[in-house]
């Protein structure tokens, strides 16, 4: 099952990263800050596959992939929110990101070789966040909106379902496995259908006719 969800997994992400491409023209500048994570995201699970049979400690790779994502979704949605103080609120919620991840992963070193979420979690109560914010504008803008060609709002209802999902896996982990190794062996698998979710919705946004210029 778990060899199935990797291959699965690896398709969507070849797939988006090349709908990206052939539909960036369509859909314009922004979406941009999708190829490097994706390319980051596929860099970053190829060398685990690699190194992880060889025993060689991953988890650095994927710390450091991590902050780089969380940068490229910051700069996304900065991007996307039109009102000053949204934008205002992406900066000090990448600032105080910023400051947890130097701090508990740089200044205290040995956390980053460590099957620590604490960093995803902290990033996804801030993208969680903004998608909230980004609806709300949505909700309150003038303009005739037609979701089902709305690219920002597909990969926003992505964003939310995901990593407020993974969020209470990944804040209970380590709790569980210490205490439930059986429970955590089961629920970790409602992390890999979140991931599929995700991107098959990244998939969907990357496929509308609506061209977003900004």
């Amino acid at each position: 099952m778990h060899i199935f969800l990797k291959y699965v997994y690896y398709g969507l992400l070849l797939s988006g990263f090349v709908i990206l491409l052939t539909r960036r023209n369509k859909l314009g500048s922004i979406f941009f800050v999708f190829l490097p994570l994706y390319f980051f995201n596929l860099v970053t699970q190829i060398v685990n596959d690699v190194l992880v049979p060889l025993k060689i400690n991953t988890f650095p790779y994927y710390h450091i992939n991590q902050f780089i994502s969380s940068f490229l979704l910051h700069s996304y949605y900065y991007t996307i929110l039109e009102k000053r103080m949204s934008r205002y609120f992406v900066l000090v919620g990448f600032t105080c990101f910023s400051l947890y991840f130097g701090y508990h992963y740089l200044y205290h070193f040995d956390h980053i070789k460590t099957i620590d979420f604490s960093d995803f979690t902290v990033e996804g109560l801030f993208i969680c966040c903004y998608v909230v914010v980004y609806f709300l504008e949505l909700y309150r803008s003038d303009m005739a909106i037609i979701l089902k060609d709305h690219s920002h709002f597909w990969i926003s209802i992505g964003n939310l379902i995901f990593f407020s999902g993974c969020m209470f896996i990944m804040g209970f982990s380590s709790y569980l496995r210490q205490n439930n190794i059986e429970l955590y062996s089961k629920l970790v698998y409602i992390n890999y259908f979140l991931n599929l979710l995700l991107y098959s919705l990244y998939i969907k946004a990357f496929l509308c006719d609506l061209r977003t210029r900004r």
